[in-house]
């Protein structure tokens, strides 16, 4: 079983329904011959269990409830994997050295192919880039390959810590390079925050200052030399509006019924984002239910149907209520109150436990637009650090 975790980044690449099927696959494994250690890592953790406990009655309530359930009854077995990771780590059972050189493998295939992608319209295998915009490599129309990067790479940064690679921590502008290419601006917005990592590493000044120089380099070189990136981060954001307050409502109330008094990201985000919140006025305390966004949606503004609200809140608001959504910011505040310890502090694993702090906070980041809380690759990806999470803790 612990080769299943080791090899989980491979299988994720492959789609959800492997790597699903290993969760649930690892999941009965723990619980039925770890059940003890599980319930110690509940006691302590117990904010999820009654954030799934409140998605299961949200999905039971929910005119839908037999599609909700199927994303909210079994939601719990992606931190029962983070625990079984915990586990694998306490009893030295997960070879994290074999991780390592499966990490390093990934990025530096992604590295190669995305360059290679972005410079002849195809990867290497033949597949063919949907723009010069969005690079995906192997992900083809799924334009994820940046977030994938994003979500591995601090992980890869901890185990380089724990083996004393320090020297393949010169791996992140390359794949700073790779991100930009994917064209995905909240994953290149976000992955600015791993700039902070530096501050808290134990390396040498000079080392920081390369990597940070090298990173500079290239943000310079692709606004100099790449017209599509300068046209994705000036041009559609001048199109499209960062944060505009709304002057002309009257055209757009006649569009549609319009509650938000201003844009949020972008006009279409804003739609998005105002159905929400209005199925969210609907049911305010336990919400729709889990992945009802995409059916009620319809009742309200059909323009602006998508799978998901697109940003962690307004989901929260509308699927799982007010309640669902202060549970969920709760636990984000406690991770994020643990980032700001780690960073001061002086302790032994302070380092690991702040990188480790840094990915969950990006993984889980509300105040941008983000994926489906409840779609099963994210959820994976997502849950991955938490496990290394469960078991540094400790440490300090």
């Amino acid at each position: 079983m612990s080769l299943a975790i080791i090899f989980m980044p491979i299988l994720i690449l492959s789609g959800p329904l492997i790597a699903d099927t290993i969760v649930i696959l690892t999941s009965i494994f723990y619980l039925t011959r770890y059940s003890k250690n599980f319930l110690e890592v509940i006691k302590i953790y117990w904010l999820i269990v009654i954030f799934w406990l409140i998605c299961i009655i949200s999905s039971t309530l929910s005119e839908n409830y037999f599609y909700s359930l199927k994303s909210s009854l079994f939601y719990l077995r992606f931190f029962i994997y983070s625990s079984f990771i915990y586990f694998l780590l306490k009893e030295k059972i997960l070879n994290i050295t074999l991780l390592f050189f499966i990490l390093l493998f990934i990025f530096i295939f992604f590295i190669i192919d995305s360059h290679f992608q972005y410079i002849f319209g195809n990867n290497i295998f033949g597949v063919e880039a949907k723009s010069a915009l969005r690079i995906s490599s192997i992900f083809g129309s799924e334009l994820i390959m940046g977030s994938f990067l994003l979500k591995c790479f601090p992980l890869f940064i901890v185990i380089a810590i724990l083996k004393k690679k320090y020297n393949f921590i010169f791996l992140l502008p390359l794949v700073y390079s790779s991100i930009i290419l994917s064209g995905e601006r909240t994953t290149i917005v976000l992955s600015l925050l791993l700039l902070v990592i530096f501050f808290k590493l134990k390396i040498n000044f000079r080392t920081k200052l390369l990597n940070l120089c090298f990173i500079l380099i290239i943000f310079l070189t692709q606004f100099i030399f790449n017209s599509q990136f300068i046209y994705n981060f000036t041009e559609r954001v001048k199109e499209e509006v960062v944060i505009n307050i709304d002057k002309d409502t009257t055209k757009k109330e006649l569009e549609y019924n319009k509650v938000l008094p201003f844009n949020l990201f972008t006009k279409n985000h804003t739609r998005i984002y105002n159905t929400s919140y209005l199925m969210f006025l609907d049911n305010k305390l336990i919400g729709h239910g889990p992945k009802s966004f995409r059916i009620k949606c319809k009742e309200y503004d059909e323009v602006s149907c998508t799978t998901h609200p697109h940003n962690h809140i307004f989901q929260m608001l509308a699927e799982v209520g007010l309640i669902g959504f202060l549970v969920y910011f709760s636990i984000f505040l406690v991770i994020l109150k643990s980032l700001i310890f780690n960073f001061f502090s002086k302790k032994d694993f302070s380092e690991i436990n702040f990188i480790l702090c840094l990915s969950i906070i990006i993984n889980f980041f509300p105040f941008l637009p983000s994926g489906n809380f409840f779609n099963n690759y994210l959820n994976i990806m997502m849950y991955l650090p938490v496990g290394f999470y469960l078991y540094f803790k400790e440490k300090i």
